[in-house]
């Protein structure tokens, strides 16, 4: 196994999520989903992921939190989420599956911050993936070494075969959670005494006294995992950080033939396969739209398929996604509040929209007449980390 995510398309078994959310499925009492995604939350109405809308007025929505298990959450704009389906395009489950929640070591200007030893980029292209919407702060030069931040994107790598996250969310937080974590691939997994001590990109992770779940499995290099822990300290001499881990998640490839979204960046593009967040994906017999492209690394697309068995990826349709092709960053539909005419901003399901003389207002009038309570469709994108309203349409 390289080391790319082979699980990663299907994080965590069904069991664990409906477990997490008291039980229940919505497929027919079969107790089987009938579909699969995942990607970046790119909009709300119904919850739209990588340009594509799920309904999610049924849906259980959940976050890790670590050894204190699955809580009750909200999805927010940019957030990475798993989702089991119950219908075609229906939610049964949605899972908050951020990168790295933790303190912020190092940041690099114009576009690179440092989280527990994960590189972190910022991307303003959104053809070449989400772009990166900032939350609590204004700019990146605003970030500070110490700050505790939560970080939401899709995984790529660079030419020398690094993994980063591009991140499609970096929110800053009030306070660092009782748990720090950090998601990624096992590798230089140890042996003998050092049989539970591995590394997760740069970071050292000791899980010595970690539980380890599912309790029927091993660790093992080339696993995906999520790990939990409290305590990190880095070396004074090599700037080694280690995380002492309370609790390590190892990931599963689930429901192999259901149908399924994978949202990302594409990599290591060859004639008959691709990598996608760190899923293989074949696209030898899929049909490509727009119709007349090529497909490139560094494209922002949205796969549709299902998984083998070994967590692969058989592509019947790829979507790549192009703002100027009519893609749109940002989808909202709801109710106006918030409305501030003197800054120019209102929000719309917890999102703050700014809007200005360049934004299309339809009719024009709903520019004098918007009010809260206002119901509206927002085509939006992100401009310096924020959301800015391109189309307010006014219902």
């Amino acid at each position: 196994m390289t080391w790319y995510i082979k699980s990663a398309v299907a994080a965590v078994s069904l069991a664990a999520w409906l477990a997490g959310c008291g039980g229940g499925v919505g497929s027919g009492g079969t107790g089987s989903p009938v579909g699969y995604s995942e990607g970046s939350v790119t909009g709300f109405g119904s919850v739209i992921v990588d340009g594509t809308a799920f309904d999610d007025s049924r849906a259980s929505v959940q976050v890790d939190h670590g050894p204190g298990g699955v809580i009750p959450a909200t999805v927010k704009l940019g957030q990475q989420v798993e989702m089991s389906l119950s219908g075609t395009t229906a939610a049964e489950v949605i899972r908050i599956e951020a990168q790295v929640v933790g303190p912020v070591s190092a940041v690099t200007l114009p576009d690179t911050l440092t989280v527990l030893s994960q590189t972190i980029k910022v991307n303003s292209d959104p053809n070449a993936g989400p772009a990166t919407l900032l939350v609590g702060y204004a700019s990146l030069a605003e970030v500070q070494p110490g700050d505790a931040v939560e970080i939401h994107g899709p995984i790529r790598r660079d030419g020398a075969g690094v993994t980063y996250v591009q991140a499609s969310r970096i929110e800053k937080l009030a306070a660092l959670p009782a748990y720090l974590r950090v998601a990624g691939v096992v590798s230089e997994l140890g042996t003998g005494a050092s049989a539970s001590v591995f590394k997760l990109g740069q970071l050292r992770v000791d899980a010595a006294t970690a539980t380890v779940v599912p309790a029927s499995r091993m660790l093992a290099n080339g696993q995906a995992v999520v790990v939990f822990g409290q305590n990190v300290v880095t070396d004074a001499t090599s700037g080694q950080q280690t995380l002492t881990a309370n609790r390590v998640r190892i990931k599963r490839a689930e429901n192999p033939g259901v149908d399924a979204w994978v949202g990302g960046v594409v990599g290591n593009l060859t004639g008959s396969s691709f990598e996608l967040n760190g899923v293989v994906v074949r696209h030898t017999n899929a049909i490509v739209t727009p119709a007349n492209t090529t497909l490139a690394n560094g494209q922002y697309v949205q796969v549709r398929g299902s998984f083998a068995n070994d967590g692969s990826f058989d592509a019947s349709h790829v979507k790549i996604r192009n703002k100027q092709a009519g893609d749109s960053e940002v989808q909202l539909s709801g109710a106006v509040s918030g409305l501030d005419a003197v800054a120019q901003t209102f929000e719309v399901r917890g999102v703050t929209v700014g809007y200005s003389t360049a934004t299309d207002f339809r009719p024009p009038a709903c520019r004098t007449t918007l009010s809260n309570g206002q119901d509206v469709s927002v085509t939006a994108g992100i401009v310096n980390g924020g959301v800015q309203a391109e189309i307010v349409q006014c219902r």
